[in-house]
C-alpha cells in the first residue's frame, strides 16, 4: 500500500485501533480481512533519557555534554517501535460495545504479530471510532499495584529484616531463589491464565518436597499453606456467585495450558462449572488470590516457618 491508501485505511470508519509499542513491522500487513497492522514512528526513549539527565544532575552534580547527549539520542531515536493493530467492524456501535467485540480479533492478531515479529506488543491506547462521532480514546497505562507497606511486620526494621531474610534464603537455598525467579517472571505475564498458570508453578516449586506417592502437587501446596481441607474463594461478580478452589482450579489449569491443552467447561465436574465464567471473563480474579498464596509461602519459607522448607531439609538430611 502507498502511503495515502494507509492513512485512508487508518481514517476508517467504525473501527478500533489499538497502539502497541515493542515489536518491529517492516510494512503494513492485512492479519485478516477486518483486521489491519501498520507500523508507526517509535516511541523514542526521550523521557527516559531526559530522567536520567536529570539524576546525573541531581546526585552527582553532573550535566551531559552536547556530544554526550548527541550520542545518546542517536542510540534511543528508533527504541520502542510503535504498531497500530486496527479492527474494522462490520456496523457501528457504542464504543465500549466496539471495544468489546475486537477483542478476539486483536488478540488473535497480537499473536500473529508476536510470531511475525519474534516480540511481544504491549498496548498503551485505544482509539475507537464510529460512523459520525469525535474518536473516543482511552490510555492503558502500565499497571502497577502500588503496593503500601501497612500493617505489623510491615514497616521500618520489620520490613528490613523480612527483606534480608528472603535474601538470605535465595542466596543458600537454590530452590528458594528458583521459585524466585518463577515468581518474578508471574508478575511480569500479562495474560492472566498464563499468569495463573505460572503462579501455580511457584507454589508446587516451593511444595516439592511434601509430594510423595499419596499426595500430589495440589494437596502438597495446600498442606503447604495451611489449607488441608480447601482454599475456597467466594466471589460476587456479574450478578454472580461464584465459589471455587483455587489451587484445584491452577492446577487444572496449569496442568492443562501447559501441556498444550485447551481448558474447556467440559473439564470441570458439574458442581464446579460456575468458575468457569471467572476463567473466561474475570480470570485476573484467579490470578489476584494466587499471587496472594505465592507472596505468604515465599515469606513464610524466608523466616522458618514453612512446613516445606523443613520437608526439604529432611529430605537432603540438613
Amino acid at each position: 500500500m502507498t502511503v495515502d491508501e494507509v492513512a485512508k485505511q487508518i481514517a476508517r470508519r467504525p473501527a478500533v485501533h489499538r497502539l502497541c509499542y515493542g515489536a518491529f513491522l517492516q510494512a503494513p500487513v492485512w492479519i485478516s480481512p477486518d483486521v489491519l497492522a501498520v507500523p508507526l514512528t517509535a516511541l523514542g526513549f526521550e523521557a527516559e533519557f531526559g530522567y536520567v539527565g536529570d539524576y546525573l544532575r541531581q546526585y552527582f552534580g553532573i550535566e551531559l555534554r552536547p556530544e554526550e547527549a548527541r550520542a545518546g539520542r542517536t542510540q534511543v531515536d528508533a527504541a520502542l517501535p510503535v504498531i497500530t493493530v486496527i479492527y474494522f467492524p462490520r456496523a457501528s456501535a457504542l464504543p465500549n460495545e466496539l471495544e468489546t467485540g475486537a477483542r478476539a480479533s486483536l488478540e488473535r492478531a497480537e499473536q500473529i504479530i508476536a510470531w511475525t515479529t519474534g516480540d511481544r506488543l504491549t498496548e498503551f491506547a485505544y482509539v475507537t471510532v464510529t460512523d459520525e462521532d469525535p474518536p473516543y480514546f482511552r490510555l492503558v497505562p502500565p499497571h502497577s499495584r502500588r503496593r503500601l507497606r501497612l500493617g505489623f511486620g510491615n514497616t521500618g526494621e520489620a520490613f528490613q529484616g523480612n527483606v534480608e531474610r528472603i535474601r538470605q534464603a535465595a542466596d543458600e537455598d537454590s530452590q528458594f531463589a528458583f521459585a524466585m525467579a518463577l515468581f518474578t517472571d508471574a508478575a511480569h505475564e500479562p495474560n492472566p491464565i498464563f499468569k495463573v498458570c505460572r503462579l501455580f508453578n511457584v507454589l508446587e516449586s516451593l511444595a516439592y518436597a511434601l509430594k510423595n506417592s499419596d499426595t500430589g502437587s495440589r494437596r502438597a501446596i495446600k498442606a503447604m499453606l495451611g489449607l488441608e481441607e480447601s482454599a475456597i474463594c467466594n466471589v460476587q461478580i456479574d450478578g454472580r456467585a461464584i465459589r471455587y478452589d483455587r489451587i484445584e482450579i491452577a492446577g487444572r489449569l496449569r496442568d492443562k495450558y501447559f501441556h498444550g491443552s485447551p481448558f474447556g467447561e467440559d473439564d470441570l465436574i458439574k458442581e464446579a462449572r460456575p468458575v468457569f465464567y471467572l476463567i473466561e471473563h474475570h480470570p485476573e480474579i484467579i490470578a489476584e488470590a494466587l499471587q496472594g498464596d505465592c507472596e505468604l509461602a515465599l515469606a513464610k519459607w524466608a523466616n522458618e516457618a514453612s512446613p516445606a522448607r523443613d520437608a526439604a531439609r529432611s529430605r537432603r538430611g540438613s
